[in-house]
C-alpha cells in the first residue's frame, strides 16, 4: 500500500536505480517487477517535474560549501548530478512507454532516448559530452588525491597536475572548456525538464 498511496517523487527516482544484488533471485526478481508498477505510472506529472526541480539546488545548497563552489564536479548546476537526473527525468516520464528505459547505465539511457528521438539530438549531444567529460575529471581528481572527491582542487600544483593529466597545458584551457560544459549540461536539463512538462 505504502508505494502505491505514499511513494515520494525522490523515492521514485532513487528506485530507478535499483538492480538485484544477491540473496534469492526469483524474490529480488518478484520485488522488481512489482516495484516498477509503482515508478513507472504514465509519465510524470507537473508537481513531480517541480519537486525534482527544486530538489537540485537544495542539493547544492546543502552539500556544496562556498569554497566549493563553481568547482564541485558532482553537484554544481551543470555538474553529474543534473545529467543523472535529467536521464531518470527520461526514465520516470517515458519508462511506461519505452520498457528499455528502465535499465540500463546513464550512456545506455541517453542513447536509447537518441533512437526514439524523445529529447533532441543538442540535448542528447550535450548529457552525454559532459557526463564523459565530468566523469573523466572526477576519476582524475580521485588519481591524483588518492581520495573519493568530487571538488577541482584550488591548490595550484594540484589543479596543475589535474588539468594536466586531462590533456589541457593551461588552467585557463580547462575552465573555458569546464564552464562550457558544465553551462551544456545545465541548458540540457532546463530542456528535458520542460520536455516533461509539455
Amino acid at each position: 500500500a505504502y508505494y502505491r498511496d505514499n511513494l515520494q517523487t525522490w523515492e521514485m527516482q532513487a528506485l530507478t536505480r535499483l538492480r538485484f544484488a544477491g540473496g534469492d533471485q526469483a524474490l529480488g526478481k518478484a520485488f522488481l517487477e512489482m516495484i516498477e508498477g509503482f515508478i513507472y505510472r504514465r509519465g510524470l506529472t507537473p508537481a513531480q517535474v517541480e519537486d525534482i526541480r527544486a530538489m537540485r539546488p537544495r542539493m547544492t545548497r546543502e552539500k556544496v560549501s562556498l569554497a566549493q563552489k563553481g568547482s564541485h564536479v558532482k553537484l554544481d548546476a551543470g555538474g553529474l548530478v543534473d545529467v543523472e537526473f535529467a536521464v531518470q527525468f527520461a526514465q520516470l516520464h517515458w519508462g511506461w512507454k519505452f520498457p528499455g528505459f528502465r535499465h540500463g547505465g546513464v550512456l545506455q539511457i541517453l542513447e536509447q532516448a537518441d533512437a526514439a528521438r524523445l529529447l533532441g539530438g543538442e540535448t542528447v549531444r550535450a548529457l552525454r559530452e559532459g557526463y564523459l567529460f565530468l566523469r573523466a575529471i572526477e576519476n582524475k581528481i580521485r588519481m591524483v588525491s588518492g581520495l573519493s572527491l568530487e571538488t577541482i582542487p584550488q591548490d595550484q600544483q594540484a589543479q596543475l597536475s589535474l588539468v594536466r593529466r586531462l590533456g589541457f597545458h593551461k588552467p585557463e584551457d580547462f575552465w573555458r572548456k569546464y564552464r562550457a560544459a558544465t553551462a551544456a549540461v545545465r541548458k540540457a536539463f532546463d530542456a528535458v525538464c520542460a520536455k516533461a512538462l509539455s
